[in-house]
């Protein structure tokens, strides 16, 4: 029966604005961690993460290279 799962993929949303670069790197940190979890779940086969920043947020893209997403 497992190999009957479902395909399941993951969204999830990113966006700062924060002119603070301390709260800036909580929320990557936080972020960062939330994937490394999803990550670790054998029923999820994709997560994508949509950067809806200003502008790209370059340690939010290093973390995704690292983690794989």
């Amino acid at each position: 029966m497992d190999s009957q799962k479902p395909d399941l993929g993951i969204v999830v949303n990113y966006f700062t604005n924060y002119s603070n670069e301390q709260t800036r790197q909580v929320l990557v940190t936080a972020t960062s961690l939330s994937l490394r979890l999803l990550r670790l779940s054998p029923r999820i086969n994709t997560i994508l993460l949509v950067d809806g920043s200003e502008t790209p947020d370059p340690d939010m893209r290093q973390a995704c290279e690292t983690i794989g997403v």
